[in-house]
């Protein structure tokens, strides 16, 4: 008998979450989630049911990072209420348990994404006859020479993190925000009196200003790109409700 795999799949209400392909599905299409709002809802579903204290979320999302902790945590879980479509009042999945942590409170169902394997009598090995025994061993070790040799030199070197260097100790930034530069000057979504702004720090680190944005919009979602290094392209929310590009 081979051991039966671990879940792959979890499902609650209309929701499915593959773990493999770290995707939320609704009714089977994929809702957009950022990486760390997915993990937040991987964690809570490894022990459904059960507390998960804000310290264990902070040392599993973000380890030593120099971050908000508190505000980067209250973030994820609203994001994470948002795909769900749930309610922090009446909360059908995550539930938040004041100064403690979350619970998923939900009905889970777990699977697997392939069903148990039975082991099979294995075939018969064919007979080589030893005088080609001799040079098996060497053409195996060259084809996977060979191999090895093709992979290095048509796999392109991955970019790594060098180190990292914090710009702003406010503690409002986003964390999840687009980040944006003209190579002198850092812009990013901060939150400050309730609202969300438009804010700009220097790339050697300082205290962070705000960008002026017209006037009479009631909410900035984030920035979209950077154009001729002279001009920020964003996408705003209008009184009217309607999405305009400034």
């Amino acid at each position: 008998m081979v051991p039966k795999r671990s879940p792959e799949l979890v499902r609650f209400g209309v929701f499915e979450v593959d773990f493999r392909a770290s995707e939320l599905r609704k009714q089977g299409r994929k809702i957009g989630l950022q990486d760390r709002p997915f993990q937040f809802l991987a964690v809570l579903l490894e022990r459904p049911g059960q507390t998960i204290t804000r310290e264990e979320l902070a040392r599993r999302l973000w380890a030593e990072a120099p971050i908000d902790v508190d505000n980067s945590l209250n973030i994820a879980a609203k994001k994470l209420r948002q795909a769900l479509g749930d309610d922090a009042e009446r909360p059908r999945f995550l539930e938040t348990l004041p100064r403690r942590g979350y619970r998923f409170i939900g009905p889970v169902e777990t699977m697997s994404t392939a069903p148990d394997a039975q082991s099979t009598p294995a075939e018969a090995e064919p007979t080589v006859p030893r005088s080609s025994r001799r040079w098996v061993p060497a053409l195996a070790g060259a084809v996977v020479l060979g191999l090895v040799a093709v992979r290095l030199a048509i796999t392109p070197r991955q970019p790594g993190v060098l180190r990292t260097v914090q710009l702003t100790h406010t503690g409002r930034a986003d964390p999840y925000s687009t980040i944006l530069t003209d190579g002198s000057r850092i812009y990013f979504n901060e939150r400050s009196g309730g609202r969300w702004s438009l804010a700009q720090v220097s790339v050697e680190g300082g205290i962070p200003s705000p960008v002026a944005v017209p006037p009479g919009l009631l909410d900035l979602s984030q920035p979209a790109f950077v154009q001729g290094l002279k001009q920020i392209v964003l996408s705003v929310r209008c009184p009217c409700g309607r999405s305009a590009r400034r």
